[in-house]
């Protein structure tokens, strides 16, 4: 499993300036250490929480949130953006390590094209192509049935069984023009792309597929303590 990026985020904090210089300090840690915990992109950006510096001395920092454009979390796949936020983070200072996250949230916003690239990658659709109508999503493409290969044209809907998986059920499928009888279903594992993402909801806009979850706490905890126990 991927460290996560609040981890190596905290590992390499270190507090003792003045407080702008503060603030460009963990936004700059926090964007070299999402680069490898979450894949290259063509640009990552981060903001944190103008916290009083009697707090960051503490190691208490209220908010983090990074944002990244076409993201690359494996070669053949594109999420074209994703954002992570953690809420009230606590920071051992001195040992540069970890302590604790409240709270996490995650979005991975997916265009038509990025979508085909994943149903091809996780699905047995051939040569798919999608577009999206509000709450509906089509998927053109190669489909054997019984063997025999078709072009078929499918509109269905997304949705998430948690913890890691989207689903997308056809409501009709047409093949050759007929309307078959035929229901497709088939599941993208977003936990191949993010072993430690929890699913919660997907929204479709006319624009992107933009799937909503958060950090698994369990998983969270135990990467904190393993660190802790290697001395990181």
């Amino acid at each position: 499993m991927k460290r996560l990026w609040v981890l190596a985020l905290a590992t390499s904090l270190v507090i003792g300036c003045a407080p702008p210089s503060v603030y460009r300090k963990i936004e700059r840690t926090a964007v070299n250490a999402i680069q490898t915990e979450l894949g290259p992109a063509e640009s990552w950006s981060a903001k944190v929480s103008r916290d009083k510096i009697t707090d960051l001395v503490e190691g208490d920092i209220s908010q983090l949130s990074v944002k990244g454009k076409r993201v690359r979390p494996r070669p053949d796949l594109i999420i074209d953006e994703v954002v992570l936020e953690a809420r009230d983070l606590n920071v051992d200072v001195k040992n540069k390590t970890l302590n604790s996250v409240k709270e996490t949230a995650i979005s991975a916003k997916l265009s038509p094209s990025s979508l085909a690239l994943m149903i091809e990658s996780m699905t047995d659709i051939r040569e798919p192509s999608v577009t999206f109508e509000p709450d509906l999503v089509e998927v053109r493409g190669v489909y054997d049935v019984m063997g025999v290969p078709f072009r078929i044209r499918a509109r269905g809907r997304m949705t998430v069984e948690p913890p890691r998986i989207l689903r997308f059920t056809s409501d009709s499928v047409t093949a050759v023009g007929l309307t078959a009888p035929l229901k497709i279903s088939k599941t993208l594992d977003m936990g191949k792309v993010y072993p430690a993402i929890l699913l919660e909801s997907v929204t479709i806009s006319p624009t992107a597929v933009t799937a909503h979850g958060s950090l698994e706490p369990a998983a969270l905890a135990k990467l904190i303590e393993d660190r802790k126990a290697a001395g990181q």
